[in-house]
């Protein structure tokens, strides 16, 4: 395998001769850039992110989390932000969904496929009734009869169903709020009974958000993915990958804003002095890169324990999630501050980040979900950690 370095260079070599020059367009236009993911595949950048099937344990999850890092920074960085949307789900969440948990005989060459860029995956948990941290109301049924499963209902803010070509449905297959009553079943879009439309949003603009209809659906039962009663635990391990991605994301975007506000405030002169010579625009800056060294600290001690750990934690996940929102509002503000007016023209780059950024707000997770799960799962950890401490004193005694 090509090493970190080279593999950044490649692919930012590549971005800033074949992406950058198409951002401003396919933004403008909502241009769906099925066929950028398409050559990225063709050229190899999405095989260095996902472990061979083999080399994992099947409760590990097969990506390797340093190379995932890459191509999400690089990506974020062209801020084009629905090429980096459908990469992070395709690559991050969808094909280690596949590789870990497909029927052999169609994971092969799924993923086979799906890292070359020829076929493109997404997945499909949120419903329009339901709110969207309420896993356990989830409407859209699964019905796992013998040898076929058959699928009713719809899912609602999914990204690119509409042009997906698989979709990882999360449906329940049994009635009741009970962890172990939900499947995770591999949907091909053009199957019949499937219908996806694209919905209108203010963000996101080159991604295809969709809703998608499940009409008695008939699948064989070699669609579901793992062991049919966790669909539960699939979905909250693989979501972490996205809420990881997420923070990455945040980073690379915050650290270019700073840069760029920087350089402005350097170039800008207010009668006799640039802004940059102002103690008070440079504690401002500096307070934001503050608050961006700490994600990237958080960001970085994650993806080292993922790659020893095969698996993202979800404490981890979630703080970085939480951590996102709020600090890229923050950030991006202070840069859009530094620019006074001109940082409220129709077409400046600033206030699309902000707007894009409150996405992180709540897709995959609102913030205050997140912070409903930090607390809780900190609460046990600290019970835990207290438990074993008193037992050592016990033994000890």
């Amino acid at each position: 395998m090509e090493s970190e370095t080279t593999y950044r260079e490649n692919l930012s070599a590549w971005l800033r001769a074949v992406v950058y020059p198409q951002v401003a367009e396919l933004e403008r236009e909502q241009i769906f850039p099925r066929e950028i993911v398409r050559q990225l595949g063709a050229q190899g950048f999405f095989v260095p992110c996902l472990q061979p099937a083999e080399a994992v344990s099947p409760r590990a999850l097969p990506l390797n989390a340093r190379m995932f890092g890459i191509l999400i920074e690089e990506l974020a960085k062209t801020r084009c932000f629905g090429l980096t949307l459908t990469v992070s789900i395709h690559v991050g969440v969808f094909l280690p969904l596949i590789q870990r948990l497909a029927h052999p005989a169609i994971r092969e060459q799924l993923v086979h496929d799906g890292l070359r860029g020829a076929l493109l995956g997404t997945i499909a948990a949120t419903e329009a009734n339901v709110a969207g941290s309420d896993f356990m109301g989830m409407e859209c049924s699964a019905t796992v009869d013998g040898e076929q499963v058959v699928l009713n209902g719809h899912k609602h803010y999914i990204t690119n169903a509409a042009v997906a070509d698989y979709v990882v449905v999360f449906a329940r297959r049994a009635p009741g709020r009970h962890f172990a009553n939900f499947s995770a079943v591999l949907v091909p879009t053009d199957r019949p009974g499937v219908s996806a439309t694209r919905l209108d949003m203010a963000v996101m603009r080159t991604a295809v958000t969709s809703r998608i209809e499940l009409d008695n659906v008939v699948l064989p039962a070699t669609s579901l993915l793992g062991r049919k009663e966790l669909g539960i635990s699939y979905f909250l391990q693989h979501i972490a990958v996205e809420r990881l991605s997420g923070g990455i994301w945040a980073v690379a975007v915050a650290e270019q804003c700073l840069e760029e506000a920087q350089r402005y405030a350097a170039e800008r002169v207010i009668g006799e002095e640039t802004l940059w010579e102002r103690s008070a625009v440079r504690h401002r800056i500096a307070q934001a890169v503050v608050q961006v060294t700490l994600l990237r600290a958080l960001v970085e001690q994650a993806l080292t324990a993922t790659d020893q750990t095969r698996l993202v934690d979800p404490f981890s996940s979630a703080v970085i999630k939480a951590a996102v929102a709020p600090a890229m509002e923050s950030v991006i503000g202070t840069c859009l501050q530094l620019q006074g007016a001109r940082g409220l023209e129709a077409d400046s780059p600033l206030l699309r980040l902000l707007n894009e950024f409150r996405v992180f707000g709540v897709a995959g997770g609102s913030t205050e979900t997140m912070l409903d799960v930090v607390g809780e799962l900190w609460a046990t950890r600290a019970m835990q950690a207290a438990g074993a401490e008193l037992e050592a004193r016990s033994v000890g005694a």
